[in-house]
């Protein structure tokens, strides 16, 4: 199954893999790709410890699946004047009209920072499939420090941009198989060291996915499709 049909954040949607991962990009990529999604909930005010009845919206990147969020704020934030979800909290992501109590139709929950709703700032990101990532986010997109743990039980600790592995980092495949090394939008790219299940290593320099050397063919690590991961 492709990523696409997995991510949130909500926005994760928070919402929410070239060698990228699952990301519809949200709309500062592609306004298509999503779109707002609202939900009237009380909310406490943290400053008047008060609850209060709100129309909140966050930026929904896979509507296809039709879920419905719900927004819990941080002890002591205040509340969005404009319903737009901001701060710190959890953004929760179900099927909709599973029950708010309990784990049952949870497709993805979503704690740390948001902004125009979407995750920004730092925050972890768990989904039903098994991703799980913890790091750096940028309006709904892994960017920056971070780690992720795949559905499939691959492992990358490193550089991301835009929702994929760019920059220096490890990837760990399921299978024991190990690259350390630069990576360029999802792909291998600069020097690197392979390390094989068997024991055996090469360090070597690879260009777009392509090792330098002409046994080598393209590299995917992240599945079979040219997609990224976004919340």
């Amino acid at each position: 199954m492709r990523l696409r049909d997995l991510f949130v954040c909500s926005f994760v949607a928070v919402a929410p893999f070239v060698a990228n991962f699952d990301a519809q990009a949200g709309d500062e990529l592609n306004s298509e790709n999503g779109r707002w999604a609202y939900r009237t909930q009380l909310v406490l005010d943290g400053r008047s410890d008060k609850l209060n009845r709100m129309r909140l919206r966050v930026w929904d990147p896979h509507p296809d699946l039709d879920l419905e969020f719900y927004w819990e704020p941080t002890k002591g934030a205040s509340l969005p004047a404009d319903g737009t979800v901001n701060g710190w909290g959890t953004l929760t992501w179900r099927s909709r009209g599973a029950p708010r109590y309990g784990t049952d139709g949870i497709y993805s929950s979503y704690r740390g920072q948001v902004a125009d709703g979407r995750a920004h700032g730092v925050g972890r990101l768990t989904r039903s499939d098994g991703l799980v990532y913890e790091g750096d986010w940028v309006r709904g997109l892994f960017d920056g420090r971070g780690s992720a743990t795949f559905a499939n039980g691959d492992q990358y600790d490193g550089d991301f941009a835009q929702g994929t592995p760019h920059g220096e980092g490890r990837y760990v495949r399921s299978d024991g198989e190990m690259f350390v090394g630069g990576f360029h939008k999802g792909k291998r790219h600069g020097k690197g060291k392979l390390s094989l299940p068997d024991g055996t290593s090469v360090v070597a320099s690879w260009s777009h996915g392509i090792r330098g050397d002409a046994r080598s063919a393209q590299w995917k690590p992240f599945g079979d499709g040219d997609e990224k991961v976004n919340l």
